[in-house]
């Protein structure tokens, strides 16, 4: 994932969440990791089953198809 904020002007954070570490904690999903330049920061993300639940919802949104089926790297999924 890349990540933007005003902050950062042009420069995009990089999060590889294939690179991160999947810990279970108390009905949670957490991802472990370390984020790349321009920043260096160890972060943890927690999933709980309600943002799981959103993301699958999200996959479900016509417009996300669209977006993922007009893609030119939709085959890189």
């Amino acid at each position: 994932m890349e990540f933007w904020s005003k902050g950062l002007g042009k420069r995009l954070i990089a999060l590889t969440l294939t690179g991160g570490e999947p810990l279970r904690s108390e009905g949670t999903l957490c991802l472990r990791g370390n984020m790349e330049e321009p920043v260096s920061w160890e972060y943890v993300m927690k999933l709980s089953e309600e943002d799981l639940v959103d993301f699958f919802l999200l996959l479900k949104d016509p417009a996300v198809a669209d977006y993922l089926f007009e893609s030119e790297n939709r085959w890189k999924l």
